[in-house]
């Protein structure tokens, strides 16, 4: 039996969250924002270095002058797709988990990394994509396509972890 379609549900207008864009900017305030947030939750790897990752920003999403999330990309070639995409990542502050913030926020960064990667052509990026880690997420989200950021499950790394690709508007394979 197939399961119903589910509305696209956007806990983000309720909380009245506000989007800053960091992509290539170089925001000192968005960048001391998130380094706290990753601070605070422990989320960085042992020998990440904080301020390597604060320049792979993407935007950040604030609630009542609050950081409540941050994405990030960096750009490399998936071979299987013989094709270069921004790898996006997002933390989200637990008390914002509820709201819709990861899935609102993957959306957000697709757009402001699709304008960035049509005007500039020299990096060859056709798309955004991510594994999914998170085991709440995988759980929760069964559907093959995420409507609010297009990404498409395309395969599973070899730790079981979906992949998944949103290919941009100017790509061409």
């Amino acid at each position: 039996m197939r399961e119903p379609r589910r509305p696209i549900l956007d806990g983000t207008e309720e909380l009245g969250v506000e989007w800053r864009t960091a992509w290539r900017l170089r925001d000192p305030a968005i960048e001391a924002d998130a380094k706290a947030l990753w601070e605070r939750l422990s989320l960085l790897p042992t020998g990440v270095d904080l301020d390597q990752r604060a320049e792979e920003l993407v935007c950040a999403a604030y609630v009542e002058g609050e950081i409540a999330a941050a994405a990030t990309a960096f750009v490399r070639e998936i071979d299987f797709l013989k094709a270069r995409f921004a790898m996006f990542r997002c933390a989200v502050d637990p008390k914002f988990r509820a709201h819709s913030i990861a899935r609102k926020i993957a959306g957000v960064s697709k757009d402001i990394l699709q304008t960035w990667a049509f005007e500039t052509t020299e990096d060859e990026v056709l798309g955004m994509a991510t594994v999914v880690q998170s085991a709440d997420i995988q759980a929760k989200s069964r559907s093959a396509i995420w409507r609010t950021s297009g990404l498409v499950l395309v395969g599973y790394t070899d730790m079981g972890e979906q992949i998944r690709v949103a290919w941009f508007d100017h790509a061409r394979v």
